[in-house]
Parts: structure tokens; C-alpha cells; sequence
């Protein structure tokens, strides 16, 4: 299933039209529906505006589930979204539950969405997996507390169902992403970051007790899901840093991070136990140790986006294009890495390419002579800033 953008930008601009003039007919009609007119265009147009880049994940086969995912998400917000603009038309207990169900997709189905796109990308099944499936778990979570009557029924309260959906969200969000790069198509033997398991019982312990707390928890033990989710939280932050390009390179800048985040998670826990803790220090170290966490891996993020546009190194040929080479016997390379994964490996030169050995990423490079666009010179090994045939400038 696909849907043309061309058609999403069209529904956008028709839509913020419009609430436009339904905004304009409600400055001169006393007819309180104009209102909820205007409202469910807008809200049709961010939908739509949100389908625009959704709707590119439905183009290839290894995206499709989570482009379906979302573009189903999104029509849910939608229509949910319309029901409780004309609110007035249902009654107050359904109201209440929709939009805790509009919040819910929004919060939780956008991300599972976006979680379950990765799935046939290398180091990423897992996550889509676990990802989706504690979004699930908290969605449904979160709609029992919405149900008019139902949480008093059980003996508790909306909020308690609530928090615990966001408890079991952020423990499984932990989880998924520390799960990232296990069994990776084509490497085996040893796990590379064993550390990642350390996540597994800290989420089960955060989760566990956060809920349990939740619900029948009288105080004094906050340090035990703080501690679950500071373990969990840590060994995520570490595993996605141990597969960035940058921090391979920079390895002192990686574990400045990663001691960093760390220090942080400690501090925090270390407050939680009591107060006790604020004889030896207040909060300022934490925002500290928070501030060059965030720092340096914010540092990282960005070295691995400038540095996204992959070097290419020519082997095996010197001529001026590649129907030289071919014409010289030469069978022209390029030494490139993979931009989906990473993987260095040579590249035949020409339209047809070649599959990446990792991810399968067809991967095609031409090599053209650089020439005039005045008078077509070949400008090879030009050392100056005009033509030297026709005397135009060179950009």
C-alpha cells in the first residue's frame, strides 16, 4: 500500500484552506459547529503532513510493515481526533477514553511504527521487536485506566494505570535499544557488547517494582526502580555509542560519554535512597554530570552526521572516466563504505554496481572527466580557475 505524497500535499493544502475559511465564517456566523469545522481540517492537514514521510516507508518491501503501521496510526488519530472535536455528539465517559486512546497513538504507535521500519535493517530486529511489542503492552495499559468506571471497578485509580503505561513504555524503550546490533546478519561468534544484558534485569526489576509501587507501594523503596532503570538506561546509552562511526574513532570522547551518563545514573540513585545522600552533595554535581553526558554524546551525533557522506577511494584506474579504463583492460573500483551499514568493501565502477556483501544495498558509482560546461575541455589536473581552452570560470 502506498499513497502518492503528491496527493498528502494536496490534502494538506486543501485542508488548511479550509480551516481558514471556516475560521473567517466563524468570525461572522453565530454557528458554534464552524468551530469544529475548522478544527477537524487542521487536524487533517497535520495528519496528512505526518503521512507525507510515513507513506515513503510503504515504497520498500524491508520498510513496509512499519509504513503500514503508521499510516494506520494515523488515520486512527484522525478519526479519533474528529470524534472528540464534535464531542458534543458522545457521551462524557466515551469522550474521556478517546482521548486517552489519541494520546496513547500518538506517544506510543508513532514510535512503534517508526521502531518496526527497521526491522530488515542489520542489528535492528530485535529492537523492532520488543519496541512494538512494550508499546502494545503500555497502549493497552493505558486504555484500561480510560475506560469510564472500569479502574474504580478494579479497585484503583485512572492515574495509577497511567503511570504504570509509562513505566512499562521507557523500561521497554531501554530494553529495545540495548538489543540493538544483537545477532547481526554476518558476524557470528562472541556478542561483542555482552554488556548489553545487563538491561535485561534492570528492566524487569524497574518495571516490576515501579508498578507494584504504583498500585500498592506505601514509600521508601524508590531507589529500587530508580536503580532498574538507571542499569537499563546506562547499558543502552553504552550499546548505541559502541556503534557509532565517530565514537570507534575517538574512543576517549566515547567513554567520556558513556562515564558520564554513568556518573549521572549514580548520582540520581544515590539521591533517591534518602536524604541522607544530601549530606555529601546537592543536585548541582548531577546536573553536571547530565550536562557532559548530554555534551559529548551530543558531540558524537553530530561528527557521525558530517561525516555521513562517505569517502570513496578509486582503485585500479587512473584514466580520465571509466569507458577509458574499460577500453585499457582495467576493471575500475571503488573502495567505498556502505551508507546503510557501514561495511567497507570494493565496488565494480558503472550503472550496474553491485550488492553491498552486508545489508544487500545495490550500490552503483560513476566516475565522470570533469569538463567545461562552455566548451566541454577535459579540466583533469587543472590547476587554475578559468578554462584553459576558452577562458571561462570554473565553479
Amino acid at each position: 500500500m502506498t499513497i502518492d505524497r503528491a496527493t498528502l500535499l494536496r490534502i494538506v493544502l486543501v485542508a488548511l484552506g479550509l480551516g481558514a475559511l471556516s475560521g473567517i465564517a466563524a468570525l461572522f456566523i453565530p454557528v458554534s459547529g464552524v468551530w469544529r469545522l475548522a478544527g477537524v481540517s487542521i487536524l487533517g492537514a497535520v495528519v496528512a503532513a505526518v503521512m507525507m514521510p510515513v507513506s515513503r516507508w510503504t515504497e520498500k518491501p524491508e520498510t513496509r510493515a512499519g509504513g503500514a503501521l503508521g499510516l494506520l496510526v494515523c488515520v486512527a488519530i484522525f478519526l479519533i481526533g474528529t470524534a472528540i472535536i464534535w464531542e458534543n455528539l458522545l457521551p462524557r465517559g466515551l469522550v474521556e477514553f478517546l482521548v486517552v486512546a489519541v494520546i496513547a497513538l500518538i506517544g506510543l504507535g508513532l514510535p512503534a511504527a517508526a521502531f518496526l521500519r527497521l526491522i530488515e535493517r542489520p542489528g535492528w530486529r530485535w529492537p523492532a521487536i520488543v519496541a512494538p511489542a512494550g508499546a502494545a503492552l503500555a497502549f493497552a495499559t493505558a486504555l484500561i485506566g480510560g475506560v469510564d468506571g472500569l479502574a474504580r471497578a478494579l479497585g484503583a485509580y485512572e492515574e495509577q494505570f497511567y503511570a504504570s503505561a509509562a513505566a512499562i513504555a521507557f523500561g521497554t524503550l531501554c530494553l529495545a535499544l540495548s538489543l540493538v546490533g544483537f545477532r547481526e546478519k554476518g558476524k557470528t561468534g562472541r556478542d561483542p557488547m555482552p554488556i548489553r544484558w545487563l538491561a535485561a534485569p534492570g528492566t524487569l526489576v524497574a518495571v516490576g517494582t515501579a508498578v507494584w509501587g504504583i498500585f500498592f507501594g506505601k514509600g521508601g523503596y524508590e531507589w529500587v526502580p530508580v536503580s532498574g532503570y538507571a542499569l537499563a538506561a546506562t547499558t543502552a546509552h553504552a550499546v548505541l555509542l559502541s556503534r557509532s562511526p565517530s565514537g570507534k574513532k575517538h574512543r576517549w570522547l566515547r567513554y567520556a560519554a558513556i562515564g558520564a551518563a554513568v556518573l549521572t545514573a549514580g548520582l540520581i540513585v544515590a539521591a533517591s535512597i534518602g536524604q541522607w545522600a544530601f549530606m555529601f552533595f546537592d543536585e548541582r554535581p548531577i546536573y553536571g554530570a547530565g550536562i557532559l553526558a548530554f555534551s559529548a554524546t551530543f558531540a558524537l551525533v553530530v561528527m557521525d552526521r558530517l561525516s555521513s557522506n562517505k569517502r570513496v577511494e578509486l582503485v585500479g584506474v587512473n584514466a580520465a572516466s571509466t569507458g577509458d579504463a574499460a577500453r585499457a583492460g582495467i576493471r575500475p573500483e571503488a573502495k567505498i563504505e556502505c551508507p546503510r551499514c557501514s561495511r567497507g568493501q570494493s565496488i565494480p565502477l558503472g550503472e550496474a554496481g553491485a550488492l553491498c556483501v552486508q545489508c544487500k544495498l545495490h550500490i552503483a558509482v560513476e566516475v565522470r572527466a570533469a569538463r567545461c560546461g562552455r566548451c566541454g575541455y577535459d579540466l583533469s589536473d587543472l590547476r587554475g580557475p578559468t578554462c584553459p581552452e576558452c577562458g571561462a570560470a570554473v565553479a
